[in-house]
């Protein structure tokens, strides 16, 4: 069986980064490069903490953040897939590239008028 991508990574145990965001940079890497593909199956809890030798609740906490940003799903007694990635509405990219603008020209937005 072929050994899975995010476990060939290393965290840095003496970085100002919190282990949990240095396995959620991980993981969206694998993402954004195509390693770990649309309905992939991560490691498990139990191989992330044995491999990266990091405690399950650091594991649970970086899952759970990817989690709510809709880049994997928990199914129980099944694992963590890759989710797809979740299509922006029409128009919501042109939009928030038109907030950008008028930000940087200094305009004062308010959320509640857009």
């Amino acid at each position: 069986m072929e050994q899975n991508p995010i476990l060939h990574a290393k965290l840095s145990m003496d970085s100002d980064i919190p282990l949990y965001a240095q396995l959620v940079g991980i993981i969206k890497r694998n993402i954004s490069t195509g390693a770990l593909a649309v309905g992939d199956l991560l490691p498990s809890e139990a191989e992330l903490c044995r491999w990266m030798n990091i405690s399950r609740n650091t594991v649970r906490q970086a899952i759970g953040e990817l989690e709510d940003e809709g880049l994997v799903v928990r199914k129980a007694g099944r694992g963590t897939f890759r989710r797809p990635t979740p299509p922006q509405p029409p128009g919501r990219a042109l939009l928030l590239h038109h907030r950008g603008v008028l930000a940087g020209q200094g305009a004062v937005l308010h959320p509640d008028r857009l």
